[in-house]
C-alpha cells in the first residue's frame, strides 16, 4: 500500500465557470490557472502521482493544458502501469462563503467515474477557513487529497 497527498489553491477569475471535482457548480467566478482551475481534481492528480513515484502534476502536463479530468484519467492510466490501482480517496474542499455541500453526492461520483472505483471508496468533505488567509477571505478556493494506492501482486 501506499499513499499519496495533493494540496491546490486557487484564486478566483470572475470570466470563468466553477468547477469542482468535475462538477460546474456556477457561470463566473471560476478558478485561475492555465488549465480548467478544477482544484479538487488536481490535488487527486498530485496525490495518485506522488502516491506511485511519479513526481507531481508538473511532470505530465504538455504545453497545453489538459482539462483536469482528462489529466487525473490519464494519472489513474500512468499509475496502473507502474501496478497500482486505487483504493480509496478522501479529500477536502476550502471555500469560504460557497455551498459545496449540495453537490458533493455528484463530486463523489465523477471522481469515482474518473478513477475507475466505486463511489463508495471517495469521500469529499467541505470546509472553511474562519476568516484566515486568501479562502478565509474568500479570495480562493483550495482543496487536499489523499489516496490510498494498492499494489497488484503477480
Amino acid at each position: 500500500m501506499r499513499i499519496g497527498i495533493g494540496h491546490v489553491l486557487r484564486g478566483f477569475e470572475p470570466t470563468r465557470p466553477l468547477v469542482l471535482g468535475g462538477v460546474k457548480l456556477m457561470d463566473g467566478w471560476g478558478l485561475r490557472g492555465k488549465d480548467d482551475g478544477d482544484v479538487l481534481l488536481l490535488a487527486l492528480c498530485d496525490a495518485v502521482l506522488g502516491a506511485a513515484g511519479l513526481g507531481g502534476r508538473g511532470d505530465h502536463m504538455g504545453e497545453d493544458p489538459l482539462p483536469s479530468a482528462v489529466l487525473l484519467s490519464e494519472v489513474r492510466v500512468k499509475a496502473q502501469a507502474r501496478g497500482f490501482h486505487i483504493e480509496n480517496v478522501d479529500a477536502c474542499i476550502y471555500a469560504e462563503r460557497l455551498d459545496v455541500l449540495p453537490h458533493r453526492a455528484l463530486m463523489e461520483e465523477r471522481v469515482a467515474e474518473l478513477l475507475g472505483i466505486d463511489p463508495k471508496a471517495v469521500n469529499v468533505k467541505t470546509d472553511q477557513a474562519g476568516g484566515l488567509g486568501p479562502v478565509g477571505e474568500a479570495k480562493a478556493v483550495a482543496a487536499q487529497a489523499v489516496v490510498l494506492l494498492r499494489e497488484d501482486v503477480a
